[in-house]
């Protein structure tokens, strides 16, 4: 995790003719009031976005009518209801001109169904010169810190964007200070870092509380220009501030590290389980006579059976000089051996062809970089199976809602233009149907053969159907979800606590925090009288007075019971005994907590 300081990260990227900047202008407008409205208006052509949050207005279409006026394409959530009051509404405005889609609503509906909650955050797609990125305004409940409430807003909008598969900037009022919130481990759950948005506070009810900032995907974080405080804005207590991007994020080049494509490891398994002994030793003699025959020419030219080039600064250091850096080099050789040998089984076994193997190879070999672009172009990058099939269901979705609704009006000439195209459409359900279950698998594929004889009542019957489909796909991806962070937990627990360890410390140790300043009973004239003062009063009991036999008699316990615990022969504990014995630890603290969740 980590966050800007209001300028972008140098790693050695240039922008070549990178343009007029991507500027977005965000705020807590407390209300789309006149005086609002007036600023919003006078706003200058170069603003290219709005992310704007407690918007308050229940009235969709007189928002969507007065930005529409002004010039600019919104995704807008309604606030919702607390008590007299109501919350949020929190708005994302494009200008028309750009090229830019609300998300489905199938996929907002899902998310909110899901975490049964309502959001409390505006999303929408804008295309930049070839790169989609996903813009969030969020509204978090006030004074309530990393609350469950508060904790659902964030989960709902990791889940979206695990959805879509796009890289994302959030924009909005987290109603938690920068620091409290980039110190946290949300940053690395949504794969993301803060950017800094350069105010000691964004509001004029404190001096030192900057609660409205931005979260920017790692995978982008290259776009990232500057941000620009705003403190003239007609609404109070909020201040605004702006945050430029670069306009053509992929002409960002710099020093690119080159990664082989994945292994097509399920289809090797499907075939390596069929062939016999003698065909998988013979494949693996081959393969393994192939690769140290690449690399012993390899060796010939450049002295080291390890393909590529060592980087210079490595190879030339001081430190890994004359026995050790020879020996390095040998379990360096024997390592690229074995990893090239694994890679040409796979391949070969895959039959894939090999003009093709430079692709799929280089692992343990020496790094090699490029200068190319350093965002990845999001147009162009794959789905994952769950989120296409997804994708599929929610548009099979949509259009039943619209043939239902025109079955109900009467508008039966609609109904029919729609049917045959959709007929089509649904030939293709058997191609997304992998990770649904058996129930589920069969009333898709019955889908195109119903459709053909429906009425109004058969229709709601399939989009019912339909329904449950895209819930079994959300389960899915929430699952997978839940299984990334369980990993996550995991890896950190098997360093010890990782980076999950000051949080958890944070909390165990959380009730014994004392404030100098404002605690009674002692001096607070300054840190160290005040110390001093309270280890005056507590030494009644930590060192009462008269106590010398009772020190002795203590130590003299301990050293009999050390004594009589090394007579006896220690405990034998193995994973299962291990994760019997933390489930039903009795002490509920945050660790253990985390350590029985896996």
């Amino acid at each position: 995790m980590g966050f800007f300081n209001g300028s972008p990260p140098d790693l050695g990227a240039k922008t070549t003719n990178a343009g007029v900047p991507f500027k977005c202008f965000f705020s807590n407008i407390s209300s789309l009031s006149p005086h609002a409205k007036e600023y919003i208006s006078s706003l200058s052509g170069n603003i290219h976005l709005l992310a704007l949050v407690e918007v308050h207005k229940e009235d969709s279409l007189s928002v969507e009518s007065f930005f529409n006026t002004n010039g600019y394409s919104i995704s807008y959530n309604v606030p919702e209801k607390a008590n007299v009051l109501s919350h949020g509404g929190e708005l994302i405005a494009v200008r028309k001109h750009l090229n830019s889609r609300p998300v489905q609503s199938e996929y907002l509906e899902s998310v909110a169904e899901y975490f049964m909650s309502t959001l409390r955050f505006s999303a929408r797609m804008v295309v930049l010169k070839g790169l989609e990125v996903l813009f969030l305004a969020v509204y978090l409940w006030a004074s309530e810190g990393f609350s469950q409430r508060n904790q659902t807003i964030l989960k709902q909008m990791k889940l979206l964007i695990q959805m879509l598969d796009l890289p994302f900037l959030c924009m909005g009022d987290f109603n938690i200070t920068f620091k409290e919130f980039a110190e946290s481990e949300w940053p690395d759950f949504l794969g993301a870092d803060t950017i800094d948005p350069q105010m000691v506070t964004t509001t004029t009810l404190s001096t030192d509380r900057p609660i409205d900032f931005a979260l920017i995907s790692k995978s982008i974080k290259p776009m990232f220009a500057s941000t620009q405080p705003i403190y003239d804005s007609t609404w109070k207590p909020h201040y605004s501030n702006i945050l430029s991007l670069h306009m053509r994020p992929i002409q960002i080049r710099g020093k690119v590290l080159c990664k082989p494509k994945p292994l097509p490891m399920k289809q090797f398994q499907s075939l390596w389980k069929y062939l016999d002994e003698d065909d998988q030793g013979r494949i693996c003699h081959t393969a393994s006579n192939r690769a140290k025959k690449l690399l012993q020419k390899h060796k010939r030219t450049n002295g080291v059976a390890i393909l590529g080039q060592p980087c210079p600064q490595l190879d030339l250091d001081v430190k890994f000089q004359g026995n050790l850096k020879q020996d390095c080099i040998r379990s360096g050789e024997a390592l690229a051996l074995a990893s090239l040998t694994a890679e040409m089984v796979v391949l070969d076994v895959c039959k894939i062809p090999k003009d093709q193997y430079n692709k799929y190879t280089g692992r343990s070999q020496y790094p090699k970089f490029k200068i190319k672009s350093v965002i990845p172009n999001s147009k162009s990058k794959e789905f994952n199976g769950t989120s296409q099939d997804m994708l599929y269901w929610s548009e099979v979705k949509g259009i039943f809602n619209i043939l239902g609704q025109a079955s109900q009006s009467g508008a039966m000439s609609h109904y029919f233009k729609v049917l045959t195209p959709f007929t089509a459409f649904l030939k293709c359900a058997d191609q997304h149907v992998e990770d649904l279950d058996d129930d589920h698998k069969a009333a898709a594929i019955a889908l195109q053969s119903q459709i053909q004889y429906c009425d109004g009542t058969s229709l709601q019957m399939m989009l019912s159907s339909v329904h449950g489909i895209t819930k079994c796909l959300i389960c899915k991806l929430s699952c997978q979800l839940g299984k990334a962070w369980a990993k996550h937990v995991r890896r950190q627990a098997a360093q010890g606590g990782g980076v999950l360890y000051k949080y958890i410390a944070k909390w165990d140790k959380q009730f014994l925090r004392v404030d100098w300043a404002s605690a009674k009973g002692g001096d607070n004239s300054s840190p160290a009288a005040f110390l001093k003062s309270q280890a005056t009063n507590w030494s009644k009991l930590w060192n009462p007075r008269g106590a010398t036999t009772l020190y002795n008699t203590i130590v003299q316990e301990l050293n009999d019971f050390r004594e009589h615990a090394q007579t006896l022969n220690p405990p034998q504990m193995n994973h299962d005994k291990f994760r019997k014995a933390v489930r039903t630890y009795k002490k509920k603290n945050a660790w253990v907590r985390l350590l029985g969740a896996y």
